[in-house]
């Protein structure tokens, strides 16, 4: 991050000073120094209380933020910022936690994408049928229990089957299964998935889309079969793959 300058060592500013500040140096220059890792802890609290949400949600994703300044943020009154502090890889699951009961698109969205939201909570949203449930986004959270996915990888949106498909945690049941998608998009989730044992890898590398095909040459599963299957595959792009793989070997 580019660190502006903040060589102040006690930040004694009110709300009013920093709109102040905001109006005279300018707004994207504060916004640099909420997002920068080097900003003191005591002018990000000065910042976390501005008026302009933009700051408070730059702060509310910065990672040396701290608990207890996110755990403030939680509580702000825009779920932007809200959802920030889900976002924020440094947030506790705890905070998280707090939020569980959001009712806003964009927390929920939020929610559905942390490592930090607990299975339950995943399968709990899934199971809710909310409209405002981005299964899509619940299907490829590495955290989403197997069962769920299960249900998901089977749901009539071929978007949110080509995100469960991309799921590292399917099991190979799950996958083969996928493997016969009728959409193409799903096949090659299902290529390029890294828990695709070789012996499905070599069942695609015979499909007739592209894509799915190029999915299954840079998979690091690829077995021999596979790999001399597709060594003299019509398609360029396939068969660099191929050669730059039995030049390594």
């Amino acid at each position: 991050m580019t660190t502006p300058s903040t060589n102040d060592a006690h930040f004694d500013l009110d709300e009013l000073t920093v709109s102040d500040l905001i109006e005279a140096v300018g707004i994207e220059y504060w916004l640099r120094v909420a997002d920068s890792y080097d900003t003191p802890l005591e002018l990000l609290e000065v910042l976390a209380h501005s008026a302009d949400e933009r700051l408070r949600v730059a702060v509310a994703t910065n990672e040396t933020a701290g608990t207890d300044l996110l755990t403030v943020l939680s509580h702000d009154d825009d779920p932007d910022v809200r959802a920030a502090v889900v976002a924020n890889s440094a947030t506790p699951a705890a905070v998280i936690a707090d939020l569980y009961d959001d009712e806003t698109h964009d927390v929920i969205r939020a929610l559905a994408r942390s490592l930090k939201t607990s299975p339950a909570k995943l399968r709990e949203m899934v199971e809710s049928g909310h409209a405002e449930i981005p299964l899509a986004t619940i299907a490829e959270n590495p955290h989403t229990p197997v069962d769920v996915l299960e249900a998901l990888i089977d749901h009539p949106d071929a978007y949110v089957r080509q995100n469960a498909a991309e799921n590292s945690q399917l099991t190979v049941e799950l996958l083969t299964n996928a493997a016969a998608d009728s959409d193409d998009g799903v096949r090659r989730a299902v290529a390029a998935n890294p828990a695709t044992p070789s012996d499905l890898l070599l069942v695609l590398a015979g499909d007739t889309t592209v894509t799915v095909r190029r999915a299954v040459a840079s998979n690091p599963n690829i077995g021999i079969l596979a790999a001399d299957k597709l060594r003299y595959d019509s398609d360029g792009q396939v068969r660099s793959a191929i050669e730059a793989l039995f030049r390594a070997a």
